[in-house]
């Protein structure tokens, strides 16, 4: 598995206190298996031109960081729905998702045409667990506090009310 980049988002007011919490993050997925043997997880102390931020220290910074965090996801979202739907009709189902009750087993099918089947599928799975916000390394954004990816409009009006007592990390895993 190649390396995906996401933000923890976690409850910190010092880096010290957001990198402890992400340490045990990165850990609690190695033990829940969402990451496998073999897999790498680290923090990064340095992300390019973003750093990891509580909003303790600079509140600004930390919405905007925040809220790329989240358009990222949706970006992330928008594009396995598109990919998806390629996967659907190069399986056969030229309607894509309208069609996807026709998508057949792969075992049910020779092994010369099983290829596109199963990439649809696998597909499938990938944008059900973003739908649902499932723990994923490809996520994007994941809430520590909710265990869920993302956040959604209540969660993100509570932290911009205190955006001090929260910090985002920049971590990649995979």
């Amino acid at each position: 598995m190649s390396g995906y980049r996401l933000w923890f988002l976690l409850h910190a007011t010092t880096l010290n206190e957001a990198f402890s919490v992400a340490n045990s993050t990165m850990d609690e997925w190695f033990r829940d298996g969402i990451l496998a043997e073999g897999d790498k997880g680290y923090i990064l102390e340095t992300d390019g031109n973003q750093m990891p931020g509580c909003g303790a220290d600079d509140p600004e910074r930390f919405m905007k960081t925040l809220n790329e965090a989240q358009r990222m996801r949706i970006s992330t979202h928008r594009a396995t729905v598109i990919s998806t739907e390629a996967y659907l009709k190069k399986a056969g189902l030229k309607n894509g998702f309208a069609d996807v009750g026709k998508l057949p087993l792969a075992d049910a099918m020779d092994t010369d045409d099983r290829n596109d089947v199963e990439m649809a599928g696998w597909s499938l799975a990938r944008l059900g667990r973003l739908v649902n916000r499932a723990a994923v390394p490809y996520a994007g954004l994941f809430n520590v506090e909710t265990h869920n990816a993302g956040i959604d409009p209540e969660e993100m009006k509570e932290i911009s009310k205190h955006p001090e007592e929260w910090a985002l990390i920049p971590v990649v895993v995979g």
